[in-house]
């Protein structure tokens, strides 16, 4: 026993001889517990960050696509789903590590494009979501009806002669 003791103050004197502290290693301990959590923690937040940005791109796209077909009004319902359809899939491609899906629905009233993605990036840390993080967005856009609208610019214009033409015969008839 005695011989125990004498070996346990000697391996303290060399521990405490490195760099004058005292090197137990309950670092080594502490860092195995602690450096999963801080790795979990950095890659967290580049995953959200990549989510965050890709539904900021799902939502700019879909709404460039609208912008883009309220330009083609005067088009037929099959060649603005056909223009609209080709920019959004090179917009789909575009946005990094998920699977992107869009979809174009031109009618003679209406056109409606929607954007979204399946991020799962081979990560399983959100096991509660089906298939990872996803996002889905839509867009709406009421087309011109043309005869609608010379219809209402007629209305407008006759509106306008005829309260003009009421007040410039009042005046001549003054006169």
């Amino acid at each position: 026993m005695g011989k125990c003791k004498v070996e346990e103050k000697d391996v303290i004197e060399k521990r405490s001889s490195i760099y004058g502290r005292n090197c137990s290693g309950s670092a080594t301990v502490e860092a195995a517990c602690l450096m999963p959590m801080v790795l979990g923690v950095i890659f967290l937040t580049i995953y959200l960050s990549v989510y965050n940005y890709n539904r900021a791109a799902a939502v700019s796209l879909a709404g460039r696509c609208i912008v883009m077909a309220a330009g083609m009004e005067q088009e037929g319902a099959g060649i603005i789903e056909d223009k609209v359809m080709c920019y959004l899939d090179d917009g789909l491609q575009a946005m990094p590590m998920v699977t992107a899906s869009g979809e174009v629905s031109a009618g003679l009233m209406t056109v409606k494009v929607t954007t979204g993605f399946d991020q799962t990036m081979g990560v399983h840390l959100f096991s509660s979501l089906p298939g990872g993080m996803q996002f889905k967005t839509t867009k709406t856009m009421t087309r011109l009806d043309p005869a609608t609208y010379l219809w209402t610019v007629k209305i407008a214009k006759d509106a306008m002669g005829n309260g003009a033409g009421s007040r410039v015969s009042e005046t001549e008839e003054g006169e």
